[in-house]
């Protein structure tokens, strides 16, 4: 888990959202002792090969459900209306593998 500061919003549209883990800050962050060994464990991701930073979403999601298109619209959606200064991509590749929108 990652707290939301205040004053902020997160969106979650059914997929996972959280990647980067600081569990040393646990202030802010919250996980299982074992979040990277279980990832190692089962070749979701390899601490000494070329994956060396851990992606909490990259290693335990399957992607999104259906079609490419099925979290992310409502992501970016909603990101278009919280923050509509800012400027996020309507197209991707994957939101497994990529990030184009912030927790």
């Amino acid at each position: 888990a990652v707290r939301v500061p205040e004053g902020h919003v997160s969106v979650v549209p059914n997929i996972f959202v959280i990647r980067e883990l600081n569990l040393t800050d646990s202030a802010n962050y919250l996980a299982s002792d074992n979040v990277y060994a279980v990832a190692e464990a089962n070749g979701w991701w390899n601490a000494t090969g070329g994956e060396a930073k851990f992606d909490f979403t990259k290693a335990y999601s399957n992607g999104e459900y259906g079609h490419r298109y099925y979290s992310g619209r409502r992501w970016w959606g909603a990101m278009r209306l919280l923050a509509p200064s800012l400027t996020f991509p309507m197209n991707y590749t994957n939101l497994r593998d990529a990030a184009p929108y912030p927790f």
